[in-house]
């Protein structure tokens, strides 16, 4: 591309599209005091003040260490990060000769909204698995597939999905069938070795969740395809799609990477109907801007919440018995208190609370109300049977 195409290129309205979504986007990560995922904050306190015990490939710890611990930093950081997944889909297009003014399509991946609200391993590393897949699916050739394979089992300390996603993506290249074949050897894996894709997180582990509304995207191109019969011009990326469709069933926490194939099968049919495109334009860019800056403003905690949480702390410090939902647990340590639960798991109690407490979470009928924000309620309990959580 010479430098005259370029300017043109910027200068066109899907791109300054594109460039507007990219900015509020930013915005509305640097607006909130916390993240809106707790994991993130359970990182930040693991890493930069030596609180909990979490889980973190040696490559991803190595990395987050260098940033400065201020939340600022890492709110920086975070941002820099999401430019570079967004810059990655546009080296993806290039390398598999589509159009790059299909770009703002990628607010139609569900998956990718709540996905930038985190920053954690793998938003770590998933502009590198977006890079090497369309550097791979550009030739067909066996030494670049070992370079992948390679490469991807490196990152599994930097993300211990990625050599699974890398995986998928050569063996799909080969052929649906042994890339349907890596997503079920790496299933039966998740329930006899070390679970190199799962999650803690309950919402990550039901089967099919979010399945059907979080890939719009894929859906638009598979119906796409269907419509103008261009399978045979996308084979591969169709094989690819198929197999990351599966494993997001299969593993939710996955479902962002549908994003790659599909994005590259609309880009490469080329939508012909004006109208339609410009629809479909307008609903990406907008899914993407308005739905990141919606989650990032009122998903928990906000102000409100983080006062509750810190009442919880001063309870706890005069000696008072304070519980927490899962959710709410790295929030709680963050300002100084000894959460219940935080990240899926609790301490103790697990046999019902034999004394009155106070509770921060969801709410619970039995207790009685103290405060509350959102989902988030200040409950003071009496003694509380087995199975209350």
């Amino acid at each position: 591309m010479d430098g005259g195409s370029f300017i043109s290129l910027l200068l066109s309205n899907e791109i300054k599209a594109y460039i507007v979504l990219i900015v509020i986007s930013i915005l509305s990560l640097l607006y909130r005091n916390l993240w809106a995922e707790p994991d993130v904050i359970g990182i930040y306190d693991f890493v930069c003040n030596q609180k909990g015990n979490i889980d973190i490939p040696i490559i991803s710890f190595t990395i987050l260490k260098t940033i400065p611990c201020s939340i600022f930093f890492w709110k920086i950081a975070h941002v820099l990060f999401v430019l570079f997944s967004l810059s990655s889909f546009y080296y993806l297009l290039r390398k598999a000769k589509a159009s790059v003014e299909y770009l703002p399509l990628i607010g139609l991946c569900f998956y990718l909204l709540v996905f930038f609200i985190g920053f954690e391993d793998d938003q770590i590393v998933f502009p590198i698995i977006v890079g090497l897949i369309g550097w791979l699916y550009e030739k067909n050739n066996v030494k670049r597939k070992l370079i992948v394979t390679i490469i991807g089992l490196c990152l599994f300390f930097v993300w211990r999905g990625a050599p699974l996603i890398l995986g998928i993506a050569v063996a799909a290249q080969l052929h649906l069938v042994t890339g349907l074949l890596i997503i079920f050897f790496a299933y039966i894996e998740r329930y006899i070795g070390f679970n190199v894709a799962g999650s803690n997180t309950a919402s990550e582990q039901i089967l099919g969740n979010g399945f059907l509304t979080n890939n719009i995207l894929s859906w638009f191109a598979i119906a796409y395809s269907i419509r103008n019969n261009t399978f045979e011009k996308n084979k591969t990326w169709f094989s690819l799609l198929i197999c990351l469709l599966v494993a997001s069933f299969v593993y939710p926490k996955l479902g962002t990477y549908t994003i790659i194939p599909a994005i590259v099968i609309l880009a490469r049919s080329s939508i012909d109907n004006v109208f339609i495109k410009r629809v479909f334009f307008l609903c990406g860019i907008l899914s993407l801007t308005l739905g990141t800056a919606y989650l990032n403003f009122s998903l928990e905690p906000s102000s409100s919440t983080v006062d509750i949480i810190k009442i919880g702390v001063e309870k706890q410090n005069h000696g008072e018995i304070v519980l927490n939902d899962w959710w709410a647990g790295y929030w709680f340590q963050h300002y100084g208190g000894v959460p219940y639960a935080k990240g899926g798991s609790s301490n103790e109690y697990s046999e019902g609370i034999p004394v009155e407490h106070y509770w921060i979470g969801r709410h619970r009928k039995e207790c009685l109300d103290l405060n509350h924000s959102g989902y988030t309620y200040f409950q003071k309990c009496p003694i509380t049977p087995d199975g209350f959580i």
